[in-house]
């Protein structure tokens, strides 16, 4: 039988097999070889081993008792020896714990946590043998390697959380440390530091009593002459004002992770000057003045806020007036002014702030020259530029968070949060409604989260409603403006922060900047050198000014910035001519990226990842080319935008998209040729999303009119798009003749052409076709043959389709283990490919596989996935595919009433999108489940009106010929009048007066 046997060695010794200390042993020397082999795992002479723990004794008696332990060790822990004539070895190889071998895996893996947890006290500490020196030598060097290692974990542990200003653990670590070296000065000089920038100066005091007590005790020696003087520092910070910055008047908001990070970097030694930077107005002074509030104990002379604005001196001299007068730094030489305040700061350790220095850049080099000086200086800048010194690290900032949509009960982003705060100092009863929800969040997205523009919007609510204050703002910037008389010029309005920011900008980035306000999301450095002229050096040069935010390699505006350059751009007549040049580059990247998006593989990964980055200056350009009817740069970019949407699942915004443009275009398909034949792809892919959301009347109106149309052209490939999708059309409504129909005349067509891809699809749906009349074994050899094709060039999304397909063929053929290997490799290709229609189809298809092989939970899980994703891609077909397949899992577990929950729910939906096939196997089950468990009047109903039903096969009829045969004659009720037949609605109806009445078997 296996054992659990554990070793603890570090605090003392303690072995237990099965959480059972193991005792009985002959002599104290037995546990000790134990220990030795355990510690040193490979194989040991007898000789060497008989010499360790008996070398004072002859060798005969030397190895008589150790053959006397081998054997009292054998009876506890036999399975753990290895023993031989001549050697001795542990088993590592059997199941044991030992906490030295784990101390020392998470010391050498960094784990230094896990280290100082294992590390109880000095190994072997209170085990005691005599008459073995060499043993004894033996402990004593592993008790100082294992020392002096848990030292090292405590330091490093101490040092990290140190330099994150998180002083607590720190100094807990530091505790520790002199619990085991109380002679170690420095660690008590740290501890000293860190309990003074905690607050806790009084302790850190009476630190520096205990370690001079502890060195005159031990070794009659004072402190060093460093520890000496930082308690003087400690000591005279007490008598000291430590702080000037101003009292908040108003409430901060949002801002922890800044705040946090801010507060770290302010704690690291590492670093000496952090510039807030930022565009004006988006909160830089207030983040500065809450974390230096926040950081004041960290510094033993304090934090001094500083803002040399209203100094009229020039330059330099500006700065150091204003920084001397805060420190309240008396100038006497007017030659050497700088030498003085040096000579003021260097003895001090503070944190300097300084306000609003892009007016100052000419004086930033007396910074570089005071971090140089004085080496406990830590100073945080707030900039719209930044300064250009050797140690500055730039902290970027930009807007509160924003709600991409009005959030409702959940807790609100810190932009809402900072409106609502400030409405109510406006207007004391303002109370948030459900009308004003999402204006608000609009107000917020309108500002990109800037506090400024938040905090003026506000202070309009007294007067407008937040629908007119929305409306307002996106008229003009203008309207946020306030007039308090105690706010700063600098905050009295929104175009004053931006026109400051405008004149300091050469004219060649002024025209750049402008021409980068046509961009409505994030762009690449090709697009704006192609669209707006821009060059590296200008563009950088934005970027520096804050008025160009560069993350992971690509630029944005914030969104008022581009508000403001917009303005600029149409004041300057330019605005038509660079909307033209966005729309044709993303026509162009359109075309180019939508050929990649049909290839295989990581091509086609960066395709979809290109489109996807870019899609918000997609939307706007193709909004530019519809508005303007612009058939050459539409006729380019629709075969791109219809892959990405198709392949990602973005059926509605598709469908938005398309239609808008079919519309546009319109009434330009009487003469013009191209015009005509763009309109058609438009429409067509139109009918196709449509179809996707189960809009099969629709869909059909503008496929059958394209159709129609394109007879006229000789676009064999087009006509071919449209047959293929006019056929799923028809399959899904349960049309099985007309779907072959046009699927056989779309496959001839690509066979003509030669369009593979097209191939594999039109087999895909003929599959489907012949799946749904129950010819498995023909869906089965469509799929093999359409996978063929799709494999060879590559086209992973129809591969997956093809896959999926041949895991419902044979999953209806009986080999369900192969039909699950397929779904699931179908699985895979559509997540990789972010395919979430994919996804839902291969989810509904492993829910079903999972309820035949009795694993419900896992089938319950799947088909729950199928709902939730397809309810957020507007799928209602997989929605109701969903309820249906739940419903079968729930009778196949007992539960009748849910069964017929989702059977109900799925027969809705599918009859309200037409799915008629689908509508007719919830039917189906709900009428089963009648004829079972009652009412069974109610089910001889139903099952008849099916039976009536020219779509139901023979299989089902059979099935319900045996149902309705056990129905006695007695149970049938009248609900038409004689002669005509129930309709879809009255059926819907009988089911759903009758669901509360089923009954226990």
């Amino acid at each position: 039988m296996k054992t659990d046997l554990e070793i603890h060695l570090l605090g003392g010794m303690q072995i237990q097999i099965n959480k059972t200390p193991v005792t009985g042993f002959i002599s104290s020397k037995v546990p000790a070889l134990l220990v030795y082999l355990a510690v040193n795992q490979r194989a040991h002479q007898r000789e060497s081993l008989a010499s360790l723990l008996w070398g004072e004794m002859p060798d005969a008696d030397a190895r008589n008792n150790l053959r006397q332990a081998l054997s009292n060790l054998r009876k506890f822990f036999g399975p753990y020896l290895k023993i031989a004539n001549d050697t001795v070895q542990f088993n590592a190889e059997m199941l044991y714990a030992l906490d030295v071998e784990q101390f020392g895996a998470a010391f050498e893996s960094g784990d230094f946590e896990r280290a100082i947890a294992i590390y109880r006290g000095n190994f072997l500490e209170g085990f005691v043998i005599r008459e073995a020196p060499l043993f004894e030598e033996w402990v004593f060097m592993q008790q100082a390697r294992l020392h002096e290692q848990a030292l090292e974990a405590l330091h490093r542990l101490m040092t990290a959380h140190a330099n994150c200003g998180e002083y607590g653990p720190a100094m807990n670590y530091a505790n520790r440390l002199l619990a085991l070296d109380p002679w170690r000065e420095e660690i008590h000089r740290q501890l000293m530091l860190m309990q003074a920038r905690s607050g806790q100066r009084s302790a850190a005091l009476a630190q520096y009593n205990a370690c001079r007590t502890m060195l005159r005790k031990e070794f009659d020696v004072e402190p060093s002459t460093e520890t000496t003087a930082l308690y003087e520092r400690i000591k005279e910070s007490l008598k000291n004002v430590r702080s000037n910055l101003p009292a908040a008047v108003t409430g901060f908001v949002g801002r922890e992770s800044e705040l946090a990070q801010l507060r770290q970097m302010m704690a690291s030694p590492e670093i000496r000057l952090v510039t807030i930077l930022g565009p004006g107005g988006v909160g830089k002074t207030r983040l500065a003045l809450e974390t230096a509030a926040s950081c004041e104990a960290m510094f033993l002379n304090g934090v001094w806020f500083a803002s040399p604005g209203n100094e009229q001196s020039a330059g330099n001299h500006r700065l150091l007036l204003t920084l001397a007068n805060v420190l309240g730094c008396m100038l006497t030489s007017p030659h050497e002014p700088t030498r003085e305040l040096i000579h003021f700061l260097r003895p001090k350790e503070l944190l300097l702030v300084v306000d609003e220095l892009e007016d100052h850049l000419e004086g930033v080099g007396l910074l570089a020259e005071l971090l140089a000086q004085v080496p406990d200086l830590k100073i945080l800048a707030t900039s719209r530029q930044r300064l250009g010194l050797q140690a500055e690290h730039v902290f970027r900032l930009d807007g509160l968070p924003v709600p991409p949509v009005a959030q409702k009960n959940q807790e609100p982003y810190a932009a809402q949060q900072l409106f609502l705060q400030r409405a109510r100092r406006a207007q004391a009863n303002f109370n948030l409604s459900h009308a004003d929800e999402p204006e608000i969040a609009k107000i917020c997205q309108l500002v990109g989260g800037m506090p400024l523009g938040i905090e003026l919007a506000a202070a309009w609510v007294n007067q407008v409603a937040c629908s007119e204050i929305a409306s307002q703002i996106e008229s003009s910037i203008d309207f946020l403006q306030t007039s308090f008389r105690d706010a700063s010029p600098r905050r009295s309005n929104l175009r004053g922060v931006f026109e400051w920011s405008w004149n300091h900008l050469t004219p060649a980035e002024q025209t750049v900047f402008q021409r980068l306000s046509v961009f409505s999301g994030p762009f690449s450095r090709e697009a704006a050198l192609q669209v707006a002229g821009s060059t590296p050096a200008n563009l950088a040069a934005l970027v520096e000014k804050s008025l160009v935010w560069q993350s992971e390699g690509r630029y944005y505006l914030h969104q008022v910035a581009r508000q403001f350059g917009a303005e600029k751009l149409r004041q300057n007549g330019d605005g038509e001519q660079i909307s033209m040049h966005h729309a044709e580059y993303y026509a162009r990247f359109l075309a180019r990226q939508g050929d990649m998006a049909q290839g295989s593989g990581s091509i086609q990964q960066e395709a979809l990842r290109e489109i996807e980055g870019e899609l918000e200056n997609i939307r706007a350009a193709w909004n530019w080319m519809v508005n303007r009817r612009d058939i050459s740069l539409l006729a380019a970019a629709i075969d791109g935008l219809y892959h990405f949407t198709a392949v990602r699942s973005r059926f509605r915004l598709a469908l938005e998209m398309f239609g808008t443009a079919r519309l546009a275009l319109q009434p330009c398909t009487t003469g013009d040729l191209q015009a005509r034949f763009t309109y058609c792809r438009l429409a067509a892919r139109e009918g196709r999303f449509l179809s996707f959301l189960s809009r099969f009347d629709e869909a059909n109106r503008w496929l059958l009119e394209s159709l129609a149309l394109l007879k006229e052209m000789n676009e064999p490939d087009e006509l071919a798009f449209v047959l293929g999708h006019l056929g799923g059309t028809a399959r899904m409504q349960g049309d099985l003749e007309q779907a072959r129909d046009w699927l056989r005349q779309c496959l001839s067509l690509r066979k003509q052409t030669g369009h593979l891809s097209g191939q594999a699809v039109a087999l895909l749906e003929l599959a489907g076709v012949a799946f749904t009349a129950a010819d498995f074994e023909a869906a089965r050899e469509a799929c093999q043959e359409g996978l063929v094709i799709a494999e060879k060039i590559g086209d992973q999304q129809t591969v997956a389709h093809l896959l999926t397909g041949l895991s419902l063929c044979y999953r209806e053929l009986g080999q369900r283990q192969i039909a699950l290997n397929y779904c699931q490799r179908s699985q895979e290709i559509y997540e990789a490919l972010g395919d979430q229609y994919g996804v839902v189809q291969a989810s509904l298809t492993q829910g079903e596989l999972n309820r035949q092989l009795g694993k419900y939970a896992e089938a319950q899980s799947f088909c729950q996935q199928a709902i939730r994703i397809s309810q957020e891609i507007g799928h209602s077909s997989g929605e109701a595919d969903g309820h249906y397949r739940l419903g079968q899992i729930a009778l196949s577990v007992g539960d009748r009433a849910l069964a017929l929950h989702h059977q109900y729910t799925g027969l809705k939906l599918a009859f309200a999108l037409q799915e008629n096939p689908l509508a007719l196997d919830c039917l189906y089950e709900i009428g089963t489940i009648f004829a079972r468990f009652g009412p069974q009047a109610e089910a001889s109903v139903i099952l008849n009106w099916l039976n009536e039903r020219a779509e139901t096969g023979s299989p089902r009829r059979k099935k319900i010929s045996e149902f309705l045969a056990e129905i006695p004659p007695t149970q049938t009720i009248a609900i038409a009048p004689a002669g005509r037949s129930l309709t879809q609605e009255e059926i819907v109806h009988l089911v759903e007066a009758n669901l509360n009445q089923t009954h226990e078997s």
